[in-house]
C-alpha cells in the first residue's frame, strides 16, 4: 500500500465548507481529508494549515473606538489533538478596514457612514510557505508516495513541481460545487473527487 499525505489549505476548506451551510468543525476536516484516501492506500499523516484568530485592539475607522479581539479559538487545538493530525500555524495580519458590500450597494454616502458600515480586512502569513515547505520535506524524506492537496493557492506550483519532478505523485481535490482551479491542474497528476460532504 502506498502511504498518502493530505495537506490542507484551512482558508480554501474552510470557505467551501461555509458556502455550502455547514458548520466547520474538526470533525469534518478529519472525514474530508480520509475520503480522499483510495482504498488501497495507507493515510501517513492528515497536515492542516491555518492561522489562530486575531489577538489584540484596533481602531474603529469612523468613530477611533478601540476594539478587541480576543483571538481565542479551540478549533486548531482540537484538531490537532486529532489521530494522525499535524496543525501548522501561520499568522492572521490585521490590514484595515473596507466599506461593507451593504453599505455600497446602499449608496450610503461618505459624510453618514458609521463603524457597522466597515468590515476589517484580514491577511494569512506564512501558510503557502509552510505548506510549501512541508511537500519539499515529503518529497526529500520520502514519507509518502502521493500528496493530496486541498487548496486553491497558486503559489504552491513550484513546490509541486518538485514533489513531481522527484517522483511522488501529486493531487488536487475536488470537494463537492467546487473544482480545482485550472491553473493547479497542470500540476496535479490526478484529480481526487469528494462528491458530497461527509457527515
Amino acid at each position: 500500500m502506498r502511504n498518502v499525505a493530505i495537506l490542507i489549505d484551512g482558508g480554501h476548506v474552510r470557505a467551501c465548507v461555509k458556502q455550502a451551510g455547514l458548520p466547520y468543525t474538526p470533525a469534518l476536516v478529519v472525514k474530508i481529508a480520509r475520503a480522499s484516501v483510495a482504498s488501497d492506500e495507507r493515510l501517513f499523516r492528515i497536515q492542516y494549515y491555518d492561522c489562530e484568530p486575531f489577538a489584540g485592539t484596533v481602531k474603529l475607522p469612523v468613530s477611533g473606538q478601540a476594539k478587541q479581539y480576543p483571538g481565542h479559538d479551540p478549533f486548531l487545538s482540537t484538531l490537532a489533538c486529532e489521530e494522525l493530525v499535524a496543525v501548522r500555524r501561520g499568522i492572521l495580519k490585521f490590514r484595515g478596514w473596507e466599506r461593507t458590500a451593504a453599505s455600497l450597494t446602499a449608496g450610503t454616502p461618505a459624510a453618514a457612514l458609521t463603524d457597522a458600515d466597515f468590515q476589517a480586512k484580514w491577511e494569512q502569513k506564512g501558510v503557502d510557505l509552510r505548506i510549501g515547505l512541508d511537500i519539499v520535506t515529503i518529497t526529500e524524506c520520502r514519507g509518502a508516495e502521493v500528496i493530496v492537496l486541498m487548496t486553491g493557492d497558486t503559489d504552491l506550483i513550484p513546490a509541486m513541481k518538485v514533489a513531481r519532478r522527484r517522483g511522488l505523485q501529486v493531487a488536487g481535490v475536488s470537494l463537492p460545487n467546487r473544482q480545482v482551479i485550472p491553473e493547479l491542474k497542470p500540476h496535479c497528476d490526478f484529480v481526487r473527487q469528494v462528491l458530497a460532504w461527509p457527515m
